[in-house]
């Protein structure tokens, strides 16, 4: 120990006698290091570890599923009391227990200003089964309390913070919800998060199971999870919901019901699972970028000490010895490094949150945790032996009598060119790789920007306009809705109104099946069901988002039970047939009439088009999420919003609204996951693109030290400075030139690995290439010119006289 001690003492002195290279090793694999331990925080806290339960393991996510197609949808109570009846309770069961959730918008008075909030509406174990302790009160409900409407709910602790600040005599009191008084039983802890469905919920109410219907199986809007018994594992698990869905299948009607079981804790990391895992490999492919450059560095700073390890040699100093001088001097760096780095990854951390905020459930905080601090340690650790053991490797390889006939020269080593060379070339293939990744996904995302969703984004403002329902009757939302729309009508700029209750891209569950028989009085049907998208629509909600009609015509008074269908819809229900006219049934009892056929439109992914939807008229039914306003105008939305306000307030000054958003925002925020992968794509390959070009220039100049008797007697002998840097130039061109093909190569690979991102190209073309070249080229260029114009201001004669 005394002895390692004693080592890296003697490494760390000798490295600040060269702190240009101390300086430039630390920062480099402080970058590498720092935005890998970001990257792997997010993979720990989001993949890895995303569900603060206890045993969340034994989480599953229970999920209706039709097995003709596979498709998966949202759970009825009326199916969700039947699977918990026949898979939990008794011995021999799969499940210990099961519990539903959904939600709702809801508008919160009795704390100032009305506050639009969503209420996740649960069953009453749901937090006890996910084992969640409360922070106050309790969290779990009675049976008794589940009754519509809620009278008790539990606190999100975020939203008890900034409208209780914090208060524990929230306890007990009471707030109002649609007009109806809830009293708050309990405040969930800090740490409660969940992935979806109730994840943006503020208060929580028992109220799930007498909402939805015992009864009830047309329209699915639950989420079933479970917690599997100990012993049981998820294929057990799966057989028996399996053989409960052929009971309930077969018990009302319905042969192609079924049922999938998965881990909870794999569908809360599924939607970032790929995406952090590409990142990852292409921030480890930065530190393997990192780890050639401080290698080259290393080993340049190895040849010109050349004669040094020479004369150690040749005063007794054994392998071993040279071994734990390398070993002493990579830990120090990489030690350094790897401290520099662990401050640097709370700065990245924070980057990488800001740039997930739009798409990640649960705010990830920047934190250095123990777990955290282990790996980065482990990566310093492994690339500091790397270091020293390719520092050991090619000095057991020189040769002793010729490095000291060298003198202060140092030698040329050919091993150690020919090494120096190839790191080089592989950093610049790994950047042209990375680039190339960033390209496509970069035209990947103006793709999709360019695409047409089916409607029209540019100038539509888009507002939620939430009608309490004890105070709104369907009459009276239909009157108002009217009124509304006058009103907007009448504000100049202003070309169409309409509503709809949820929008494209806006989170939704209303669906249900489109048939073209009777369904049964459950709701169930055995032929010719399409699940579909369904829409309380009023007419002018095509014309205001530019949806085209197809055939037929919008919406008539005299026809309350018209309907209207998507192009896709319409063709799957009749296949080269015209449905002006024809019955068709969305739910019970009596069939609609389909009056015109509509463009398809985007709902979930902007580049899909072919989800079928369904519309109803908003004059005949009830919107009961609430009416979603869109207003077509001259000019930028955002300019219309103050007005589009006051004219809703001026109907009713109780209610409480969100801001108006154009819809373009909405739209972009599609494509968050996109814009941030290139933004990080191409950030990964700026930085690894400068790490080669520091690479790259560590070559040259010590090439242009080693030449410098050789560039000396050229020049004695008639050779101009011009022709020096052209040979420099060349040289170094070669490395670049073999780099950039070799990336290439390469970068064929990346688009496979990023096939599933990309829309409208499957591999780079020549846009992306010459973007590379205009990246690579003049970044290659300063690396180059700097040691090149050096090496051809050598005076001849001071280099012969030193012969």
């Amino acid at each position: 120990m005394f002895t390692l001690l004693f080592d890296l003492r003697q490494s760390f002195r000798s490295l600040l006698r060269s702190p240009g290279f101390l300086i430039t090793t630390t920062l480099c694999l402080a970058l590498g290091i720092g935005a890998n331990l970001a990257v792997i925080s997010h993979v720990d806290r989001l993949v890895l570890r995303p569900l603060p339960y206890p045993d969340s393991g034994r989480l599953a996510v229970i999920q209706p599923m039709d097995n003709q197609t596979g498709e998966i949808g949202p759970m009825t109570m009326a199916d969700f009391l039947d699977v918990q009846a026949q898979t939990t309770g008794g011995p021999g069961k799969g499940f210990q227990a099961m519990a539903a959730c959904t939600s709702r918008n809801r508008t919160l008075t009795g704390l100032g200003e009305p506050l639009r909030v969503d209420v996740g509406m649960v069953t009453a174990d749901f937090f006890g089964l996910l084992g969640v302790k409360p922070a106050l009160g309790r969290v779990v409900f009675r049976p008794d309390e589940e009754v519509l409407p809620a009278t008790v709910g539990i606190l999100r602790h975020d939203f008890w913070m900034s409208h209780f600040h914090g208060d524990p005599g929230a306890l007990g009191r009471t707030v109002v919800l649609d007009g109806k008084a809830v009293q708050v039983v309990g405040v969930l802890p800090a740490g409660f998060r969940f992935h979806e469905r109730i994840q943006d919920s503020k208060i929580f109410t028992p109220e799930a199971t007498p909402f939805a219907g015992r009864n009830n199986r047309g329209m699915g809007t639950f989420l079933a999870i479970g917690r599997l018994r100990a012993d049981v594992p998820f294929q057990q698990a799966q057989t028996e919901a399996h053989v409960a869905a052929g009971r309930i299948g077969a018990s009302v009607g319905n042969p192609r019901f079924d049922l999938r079981v998965s881990s909870l804790l794999e569908q809360a990391a599924a939607e970032f699972k790929q995406v952090l895992l590409t990142f990852q490999g292409a921030v480890a492919v930065v530190l393997l970028i990192t780890c050639f450059n401080v290698a080259g560095l290393q080993l340049v700073r190895d040849m010109a000490r050349r004669r040094e390890l020479a004369i150690r040699q040749a005063l007794g100093a054994g392998q071993g010895q040279l071994g734990r001088l390398f070993l002493a001097e990579s830990l120090v760096l990489a030690g350094l490094g790897g401290g520099l780095g662990i401050g640097l990854s709370y700065y990245l951390q924070q980057a990488l949150g800001w740039l997930m905020k739009d798409i990640s459930p649960i705010p990830v905080e920047a934190q250095l945790y123990p777990a955290l601090v282990v790996a980065a340690l482990a990566l310093s650790l492994l690339t500091g032996l790397g270091l020293a053991f390719l520092s050991w490797f090619m000095a057991r390889r020189s040769h002793l009598m010729e490095a000291l006939r060298a003198g202060s020269r140092g030698g040329h080593a050919r091993g150690h060119w020919r090494m120096l060379k190839g790191l080089v070339v592989a950093e610049v293939a790994l950047s042209v790789m990375l680039l190339m990744g960033a390209g496509l996904l970069i035209h990947t995302l103006l793709n999709l920007r360019n695409t047409n969703p089916g409607f029209e984004a540019e100038h539509v403002l888009t507002v939620n306009v939430p009608l309490p329902p004890q105070k709104y009757t369907q009459d009276l939302q239909k009157i108002f809705l009217e009124q509304l729309e006058l009103s907007l009508k009448a504000i100049p700029g202003v070309q169409e109104v309409g509503v709809n209750d949820t929008l494209p891209f806006v989170k939704a569950v209303n669906a249900g099946y489109a048939r073209l028989v009777p369904p049964g009085p459950d709701g169930s049907s055995t032929d010719g069901a399409i699940h579909s998208r369904a829409h309380v629509v009023s007419p002018g909600y095509f014309q205001a988002m530019g949806i085209p009609i197809l055939t037929g015509r919008t919406f008539q008074p005299a026809e309350p039970r018209g309907c209207i269908l998507s192009r896709s819809l319409a063709a799957k229900l009749w296949p080269g047939a015209d449905p002006i006219g024809r019955p068709v049934y969305f739910g019970p009892p009596e069939p609609f009439t389909v009056s015109a056929v509509v463009g398809d439109t985007a709902e979930h992914d902007v580049s899909k088009k072919e989800d079928p939807q369904f519309y109803l008229s908003a004059g005949v039914q009830r919107l009961f999420e609430g009416p979603v306003v869109v207003v077509k105008v001259a000019g930028a939305p955002i300019r219309y919003a103050a007005q589009v306000k006051a004219a809703i307030r001026a109907l009713d000054l109780d209610l409480a609204l969100p801001e108006p958003r154009p819809l373009k925002d909405i739209l972009r925020e599609n494509l968050a996951t996109q814009a941030m992968a290139s933004v990080l794509f191409f950030a990964f390959g700026v930085l690894a693109l400068l790490l080669s070009a520091v690479g790259l220039y560590g070559v040259l100049a010590q090439i242009a030290l080693q030449r410098r008797r050789d560039i000396g007697i050229r020049m004695s002998l008639g050779a101009t400075r011009v022709q020096v840097v052209a040979e420099i130039l060349a040289g170094a061109g070669g490395m670049v030139g073999l780099g950039l093909i070799l990336g290439s190569v390469f970068g064929w690979g990346m688009g496979r690995a990023l096939a599933q991102w990309l829309y409208g190209l499957s591999q780079a073309g020549p846009l992306i290439y010459l973007g590379v070249l205009a990246l690579l080229v003049p970044a290659a260029l300063l690396a180059c010119l700097m040691p090149a114009l050096r090496a051809a201001r050598v005076n001849p004669a001071e280099v012969l006289r030193s012969e």
